[in-house]
C-alpha cells in the first residue's frame, strides 16, 4: 500500500473511533426505547401488568452497552492524543497542521477545509499532499 494512503488510514482512525461511539449511543437510546418503564397509576382504575416488568434484563444489557461506551469513549481519546501529538510533532508549519486537524480531527468535508483556510479547493488538495508527505505516524502505532 502507498505511504500516503496508510498514513491516510493512520488519521481516519480518530473520526472512525467517534462514529462508534456513535452508534453505541444510538443502541443505547434504542433499547430505552423499546422498553417501556413500569409506572403506577393511583386511580382506582384496573391497569394492565406493565408495572409488573422485570426490570433485570434491561438493567443488564443496559450496563453491558454503557461499559462499551465508556470503553469506546476512553479509546477515543487515546487516538485523539496520538494523532493530535503526530500532527503538532510534524515539521512544516501551522497551515499544514491545520488542514490534517480540519479533515481528519474535525471532519470536515475538502469544501470547509477550502473556506476555512480561505483557500482554493485545488489549493487545498495541493496542500493536503504536501501535509501527508510532512507527517510520520509514530513509531508506537506501526
Amino acid at each position: 500500500m502507498h505511504e500516503n494512503e496508510l498514513k491516510k488510514m493512520y488519521l481516519q482512525r480518530y473520526r472512525i473511533s467517534k462514529q462508534r461511539e456513535q452508534e453505541l449511543l444510538d443502541e443505547l437510546n434504542t433499547l430505552e426505547g423499546r422498553f417501556i418503564l413500569p409506572s403506577k397509576v393511583i386511580d382506582d382504575m384496573p391497569h394492565g401488568g406493565a408495572g409488573d416488568q422485570d426490570m433485570s434484563e434491561f438493567a443488564a444489557q443496559y450496563d453491558a452497552i454503557y461499559r462499551k461506551i465508556k470503553e469506546q469513549y476512553r479509546k477515543s481519546i487515546r487516538i485523539y492524543e496520538q494523532i493530535s501529538d503526530a500532527i503538532e510533532a510534524m515539521e512544516g508549519g501551522e497551515g499544514l497542521k491545520t488542514l490534517l486537524r480540519y479533515r481528519y480531527i474535525s471532519g470536515y468535508s475538502w469544501e470547509q477545509v477550502a473556506v476555512n483556510m480561505h483557500y482554493s479547493y485545488r489549493r487545498v488538495t495541493q496542500l493536503h499532499g504536501l501535509a501527508l508527505e510532512a507527517f510520520r505516524i509514530p513509531k508506537d502505532c506501526l
